[in-house]
């Protein structure tokens, strides 16, 4: 079981970022935290989202029947973001 919370967690500590970073986010508190299955089959969570940082852009990925969380810079800069696959 996991939640958006947690899979958001996992990617902004690869980019070293915080809660307290966060601008604005498409999920209310109780989508965040409502635990499901990462298998596409059983999730049942809200499945569309967007969520701000001061540098980055987090947004929900489909990796075959599993979700995770991906972002990217949420302005212009030198350092491409890693291939999403």
């Amino acid at each position: 079981m996991t939640t958006w919370r947690r899979e958001i967690q996992n990617e902004m500590d690869e980019l070293f970022e915080t809660w307290d970073d966060v601008e604005s986010c498409t999920l209310t508190d109780e989508q965040l935290d409502h635990e499901f299955e990462d298998a596409l089959e059983s999730c049942c969570a809200s499945m569309e989202f967007n969520l701000w940082t001061k540098r980055c852009v987090y947004f929900p990925i489909r990796d075959g029947y599993y979700y995770c969380v991906g972002s990217a810079p949420r302005n212009p800069c030198d350092e491409p973001p890693e291939m999403i696959v």
